[in-house]
């Protein structure tokens, strides 16, 4: 449900800047959040929240250098960067004012007052320092380099960002869930939400189910594998009209070609010259043929049919495991019914819709060769 990305927030109003830049070096470095979707939550081997006591100075390049950062922990991090560079320049601005006026211990206790972050506050050598300007330079670079970050995305990549994360949570929401969840996940307003689930649905991307009262908005893997293997299938049969198209075109040249040859010599200057006009038509036509399947070979992102392949094979095994995963909530519906064949039908025909097979369950999947 994304709780994990008001966290550094919350430590931030809490006044906890060391824990919240922890925190969110964690999930850039530890957690790697590029790849998030990778990471096993449940196996507690792994290091969890082990990063302690990180430079809160250093510089940003590890968080800019990701391909999509998490946007809320992104501005998380850029205010703290700016508590910081607020209070270094309170304090620079006191040693101007008053450093020359006031003996040095009293102005080391006037300093000491002045930092709101603990960070700088529990620093007592950077509070009575008198060298300011070359840290806040820094700060104020990384926090220009934060400012451009996430770069402006188009309506499309933000539709993308949204499929991708309704895929990884592997659930259903409400409407009121995903005008929560998704402006930090595609850097939309709250209002926009409606429109953009509006739009993926009526594009069959996201799948919906009036239940009860509301509408439930999921999308699943499945759903994206079935299009792929109907894409696959398409463009196999593309590939044999093209190839069968190709090798007749191939047949007929052959044998113009050797009417060609058997009238070279003897034939009259006219009908020599019509031959060989017609054999540049159908070399053009060959090469026309060629390019034809050419473009049917590869997918508009450039993937061939071996890729596509294997593609689909990856999809079958992640639909099979998921299969795997709702014969394991089936089980455990029927305890929650107390073994109630009458209640957990009910429930299978709720949640399966067309997949439901009476008296079976759930269909049972079927691979296209």
């Amino acid at each position: 449900m994304g709780v994990r990305s008001l966290v550094p927030g919350i430590m931030l109003r809490l006044n906890k800047d060391q824990g919240c830049y922890d925190f969110i070096k964690w999930f850039f470095v530890g957690c790697d959040d590029d790849d998030d979707d990778d990471y096993d939550w449940g196996n507690t081997d792994l290091p969890f929240l082990d990063v302690k006591d990180a430079d809160v100075f250093e510089d940003v390049e590890v968080f800019t250098k990701n391909k999509r950062p998490d946007l809320t922990r992104l501005v998380s991090l850029t205010l703290l960067k700016i508590k910081l560079l607020l209070d270094l320049e309170a304090l620079q601005s006191s040693t101007r004012t008053a450093g020359a006026k006031v003996p040095r211990e009293v102005l080391n206790n006037i300093r000491s007052g002045i930092p709101l972050s603990p960070v700088i506050a529990r620093n007592k050598k950077l509070v009575q320092s008198d060298e300011y300007a070359e840290i806040i330079q820094k700060l104020r670079q990384q926090i220009g380099q934060l400012h451009q970050l996430p770069p402006k995305l188009s309506k499309t990549a933000k539709q993308g960002l949204i499929v991708s994360h309704l895929r990884s949570t592997r659930t259903c929401h409400t409407l009121k869930d995903l005008e929560k969840m998704l402006p930090s996940v595609a850097s939309i307003n709250s209002i926009q939400v409606k429109e953009y689930i509006q739009e993926l649905t009526n594009d069959g991307k996201i799948r919906v189910e009036k239940i009860g009262s509301g509408n439930w908005y999921w999308c699943f893997g499945g759903d994206e594998k079935k299009e792929r293997e109907r894409q696959l299938c398409q463009l196999r049969k593309d590939v044999e009209r093209v190839q069968a198209s190709c090798k007749r075109a191939k047949a007929d040249l052959a044998v113009r070609r050797k009417a060609l040859d058997r009238d070279k010599g003897g034939g009259e200057d006219g009908e020599s010259e019509e031959l060989t006009e017609r054999k540049k038509a159908l070399d053009q036509e060959v090469k026309r043929l060629q390019n034809e399947w050419t473009a049917v070979s590869t997918t508009g992102e450039g993937k061939g049919v071996g890729v596509m392949r294997e593609e689909a094979g990856e999809y079958r095994q992640r639909a099979q495991e998921w299969t795997d995963n709702i014969y394991v909530l089936e089980e455990y519906v029927r305890q929650l019914a107390s073994g109630d064949r009458e209640v957990v039908q009910a429930v299978q025909r709720e949640c399966y819709g067309d997949e439901y097979v009476e008296g079976e369950g759930l269909r049972e999947l079927v691979w296209s060769s």
